[in-house]
């Protein structure tokens, strides 16, 4: 490797980088934060941003286990898609109704096809969970259900205590980081 130049990619890089506010990602900040198991296909995940800077899911990928099943068979790369400081990113299926869809970013229609014993997760680039709502075994977690998170920090590990139940169809927040948990 020639040494020169490298001092001039490392300057333009972080002239880019600067020019762009582009920052490194703070992962830990990225979270599932709702799960919507409503009506028919009324179906919907948020992911959260909770930092004070944009990320990028570049690399990320929303699956789900089909009934608990030990495998995250059904998968949705998150390439492209980014998150802006203390927001979040809306993937609800396609044949939702219009209040979801009116706060949807992205929609899809087989990982967003869940019924509640499917657990979801947010899979790192290589492959393992980051984040994650519902446990594998096909136990219902949240049949007919809203879940919204209580706590700002992802797990690999779904802990029902870390979620409050809202009820069937009830989207009050999705759309809107909630961060008063």
């Amino acid at each position: 490797m020639e040494m020169r130049s490298t001092p001039n990619l490392t300057r333009s890089t972080l002239a880019l980088a600067i020019s762009f506010g582009l920052v490194a990602p703070t992962y830990a900040d990225v979270l599932i934060s709702q799960y919507v198991e409503g009506s028919s296909f009324n179906k919907a995940i948020e992911i959260a941003n909770t930092s004070d800077q944009t990320v990028s899911l570049n690399g990320f990928q929303l699956a789900m286990s089909t009934n608990g099943s030990g495998t995250w068979d059904k998968t949705l790369p998150l390439d492209g898609q980014v998150i802006a400081a203390r927001d979040v990113l809306v993937i609800a299926h396609g044949s939702a109704n219009s209040a979801i869809l009116a706060t949807t970013d992205l929609t899809n229609n087989t990982v967003v096809n869940f019924n509640g014993n499917d657990p979801i997760a947010l899979l790192n680039s290589d492959g393992s969970v980051h984040d994650v709502v519902g446990s594998m075994g096909g136990a219902d977690f949240a049949k007919d259900n809203t879940l919204a998170r209580t706590t700002l920090t992802p797990s690999a590990t779904y802990q029902a205590s870390d979620w409050a139940t809202q009820g069937k169809d009830n989207i009050d927040g999705l759309g809107v980081l909630d961060t008063t948990t």
